[in-house]
């Protein structure tokens, strides 16, 4: 199916985003999405006709979601730098965010996943996940969980390794004190760890989520 991506032949379905054009095909990317399956069914008369403007979107981000409708995986490619990972999971966030405003499961799941696994390797620091915090409250509703409980989760972890030395501490509380929802969230997490009869085997786990 992956050939069939970005090709004109047999297209049937028109998708621009600032500019950008990509032919799709709506036996490939309705299925997928209820958004496009609406779009195509009910939506505008030009949305009917098989072309959908999607609006405050970043193209790149809208080409990797199509090229994981077609091939059930996107690969993010950047320059190297100090903050590769970060970057690459900041990727994965708004990733995420897509498929949750465009309502593809499969692509929620997949960018978490890849969060997970920049988590559990250890190349994701505890740093570079509050500096994601941001975009992973204003990009996902509180009704959705998901990636909200894994970031919580994994800051928690750190947090209660190095919690005793308090520079360590009043630097991971940066953005708690910025962010009232990850405050609050924060804060009953790590009161859960603290009441835990054995934090050190709590880990964090790969939360399950709804859309």
């Amino acid at each position: 199916m992956k050939a069939y991506y970005n090709n004109a032949r047999y297209s049937d379905l028109s998708i621009t985003c600032a500019g950008m054009e990509f032919q799709c095909h709506k036996i490939i990317v309705c299925p997928q999405s209820k958004f496009f399956d609406a779009a195509c069914t009910h939506g505008s008369q030009d949305s009917i006709n098989s072309q959908i403007n999607l609006v405050d979107n970043d193209p790149q981000h809208i080409n990797l979601m199509l090229e994981f409708l077609y091939d059930h995986k996107y690969e993010v490619v950047l320059k190297p730098n100090w903050f590769r990972t970060r970057d690459i999971v900041l990727v994965h966030v708004s990733l995420y965010a897509l498929g949750v405003k465009y309502k593809i499961p499969a692509l929620c799941h997949y960018s978490a996943h890849q969060i997970y696994e920049h988590m559990l390797s250890g190349h994701l620091s505890h740093y570079g996940a509050q500096a994601c915090i941001p975009l992973v409250y204003s990009s996902t509703p509180g009704t959705n969980r998901a990636l909200r409980d894994l970031f919580v989760s994994f800051i928690v972890n750190c947090t209660y390794g190095m919690y005793k030395s308090p520079h360590t501490f009043n630097v991971g509380m940066e953005h708690v004190h910025a962010i009232k929802e990850f405050r609050e969230d924060f804060v009953r997490e790590l009161l859960r760890w603290c009441w835990s009869e054995d934090p050190e085997q709590e880990g964090f786990n790969f939360p399950t989520y709804t859309l």
